[in-house]
């Protein structure tokens, strides 16, 4: 079990659950946020080290939710998924906020993984303990 905090942003109540139950099977501690004002409360009170983020959040855009969390956190390794990716992939300048595009839907497998490479980036910069 690893010691790895993740945060599930997504306003789709059972896509919260449903990776929420795949990652905490592989190990991680997860919370979860439907709005981007919750996000931000919660990284506020119990950082994360790895979000998972939809980009269409009913209170704020998600890129400048991204941003946002990022301020300070240059190390976050955010995540985001969308319904839309070639939209993302050409709005996304040199400056990206994400770690990882994913698209929806998004394979159980493609999450995990994706939560492994953003774990071992982390242990690799030394800011994350054994796992």
């Amino acid at each position: 079990m690893c010691d790895c905090k993740v945060l599930i942003i997504d306003d789709e109540k059972i896509l919260c659950d449903l990776f929420s139950m795949a990652l905490q099977r592989a190990g991680y501690k997860v919370y979860q946020a439907t709005t981007a004002q919750d996000a931000l409360k919660l990284m506020a009170e119990t950082p994360c080290q790895i979000i998972f983020m939809d980009i269409n959040l009913p209170d704020m855009d998600g890129l400048d939710l991204a941003r946002k969390l990022r301020q300070g956190e240059p190390l976050l390794q955010i995540n985001a998924i969308t319904g839309n990716l070639p939209w993302l992939e050409e709005r996304m300048a040199e400056d990206s906020p994400f770690v990882d595009l994913l698209g929806k839907p998004l394979e159980i497998k493609d999450l995990l993984t994706a939560a492994a490479a953003s774990w071992a980036r982390l242990k690799k910069l030394g800011v994350a303990g054994g796992g």
